[in-house]
This record gives structure tokens, C-alpha cells and sequence, in this order.
């Protein structure tokens, strides 16, 4: 299927635009004693 979808997108790769909330929000850095994840 990956490979499919692949061939498709190569055919006019201008035309796709992904998007998608993988990151929806970053912690606090306060809660996480840290600056990096």
C-alpha cells in the first residue's frame, strides 16, 4: 500500500501538502526539568 501511495505522490508531488497534529503541545519545561524532550 506504502508503495502505492508512494507512486501516486511522486506524480506530481507539487500538488500534496501533509498535515497532521503529531504535536499537539510542548510540556512546560518547568514540569519536566528540562529544555529537550
Amino acid at each position: 500500500m506504502n508503495h502505492y501511495v508512494e507512486k501516486i505522490i511522486l506524480r506530481a508531488p507539487e500538488q500534496w501538502l501533509w498535515m497532521h497534529k503529531r504535536f499537539k503541545s510542548v510540556p512546560d519545561e518547568t514540569k519536566t526539568n528540562s529544555r529537550y524532550l
